[in-house]
């Protein structure tokens, strides 16, 4: 008798196992089906939205939900004007997401610059060219003291960071003098 309730505890352990490892599978199924495009370069595309990174690890539903509610630059930006309201700004992925529509929309990487300067953020003057040339990152901060980032990183220190973040960094890759990735790094002491 004991050994077939030792049987059964068993096969209800592994038919637990097996319904979470479904329920993942179908997690990961649901997560790709957003992805219209993967090019040969490593570009990512999701609709109007691209990545330079892994599908497979970096398509969350805190970046599907950002796409919902950023569904183009107009949604991002304040009314009558391209300046960001960092404070409507939950997560990274919403700041990340809004910095590409906008970015995106104004152009190649010199205008990037200057929009981003007339955001108070600060230009890094740290470009990398990599050896082939088609790629350019540009590197952005914000700091607590920057006026515009105060509010973004008290709300975001809030949520996620146990450590309090003094300072964001933003990298910015253009190929070929066209948009396509946005990464956002928290500094923190």
């Amino acid at each position: 008798m004991l050994a077939f309730v030792k049987v059964r505890r068993i096969l209800r352990f592994f038919s637990v196992v097996a319904a979470l490892a479904g329920c993942a599978a179908a997690y990961v199924a649901y997560l790709k089906s957003y992805i219209t495009s993967i090019s040969p370069d490593g570009i990512v595309s999701l609709g109007n939205y691209r990545m330079l990174r892994d599908p497979h690890y970096d398509v969350s539903f805190g970046l599907l939900h950002g796409l919902e509610r950023w569904p183009d630059a107009e949604s991002c930006a304040q009314r009558d004007s391209f300046e960001i309201d960092w404070s409507r700004f939950r997560t990274e992925w919403d700041a990340q997401i809004c910095l590409f529509r906008i970015l995106d929309t104004l152009g190649g990487p010199e205008q990037g610059v200057a929009w981003l300067s007339a955001q108070h953020l600060k230009y890094n003057d740290y470009t990398r060219i990599l050896p082939n040339g088609s790629d350019r990152t540009l590197s952005f901060a914000c700091t607590k003291h920057t006026e515009s980032c105060s509010s973004l990183i008290a709300q975001w220190r809030r949520w996620y960071y146990i450590l309090e973040p003094y300072a964001y960094d933003f990298s910015i890759t253009y190929r070929n003098d066209r948009l396509v990735n946005i990464e956002i790094f928290a500094n923190t002491i």
